[in-house]
C-alpha cells in the first residue's frame, strides 16, 4: 500500500509538471510562411505575405524555391528579430504586440517583403516611414508594400 501511495503521488508530481510546461505554450500558435519564386500574388513574395497572429505565437519561414531568406527589418521595440540565410528555415516567436517588417536580400528589389501584426499596431508609424523609403527602391511592384499595409487591422 506505501509503495502504491508513493508511485501516485510521484505520477501526479511528474503530471503537474507536465501539464505546467504544456500550459506555457499551449495556447501559441505555428504559422508558415513559404518563400516563392512564383505565388498566388506574383513573383518573389512570401505567402502569406500578411499574417495576423498572437503575442506568443511561432512563426516558421520555409524557402520551398532556391535562394531565398528572411530578415527582420523593422520590428516593435524590444522585440525578438531574425536574420535567416539563404535556403534556411528559420522560426521566431512573436514576443512583443506591433508589426514586424521583413524582406527576403536576394529578391527585395522584386519587392519580397512582408508583414506580421500581432495585436494593435503600436509601431505604424514607423512601418510607415520604412516602407516608403523601402518602396522607392523596388525595381517592380513598387506598390506591394502599400498594399500589404491596407491589409492591416
Amino acid at each position: 500500500m506505501r509503495n502504491t501511495l508513493a508511485s501516485v503521488r510521484g505520477l501526479s508530481i511528474v503530471l503537474s509538471a507536465i501539464f505546467s510546461l504544456c500550459s506555457l505554450n499551449g495556447f501559441a500558435a505555428e504559422h508558415e510562411i513559404r518563400m516563392v519564386n512564383m505565388g498566388s500574388s506574383g513573383q518573389m513574395v512570401f505567402e502569406p505575405a500578411v499574417l495576423q497572429v498572437a503575442v506568443g505565437d511561432r512563426v516558421t519561414f520555409l524557402p520551398t524555391d532556391p535562394e531565398h531568406d528572411s530578415i527582420s527589418v523593422v520590428t516593435p521595440e524590444g522585440a525578438n528579430t531574425w536574420h535567416g540565410q539563404r535556403n534556411e528555415t528559420v522560426t521566431v516567436t512573436i514576443n512583443k504586440e506591433g508589426i514586424y517588417l521583413f524582406k527576403c536580400a536576394p529578391h527585395f528589389y522584386f519587392g519580397m517583403v512582408g508583414l506580421i501584426q500581432a495585436g494593435e499596431a503600436l509601431n505604424l508609424n514607423d512601418i510607415n516611414k520604412a516602407a516608403v523609403k523601402m518602396s522607392a527602391k523596388f525595381v517592380v511592384n513598387q506598390n506591394r508594400l502599400k498594399g500589404y499595409l491596407a491589409q492591416l487591422k
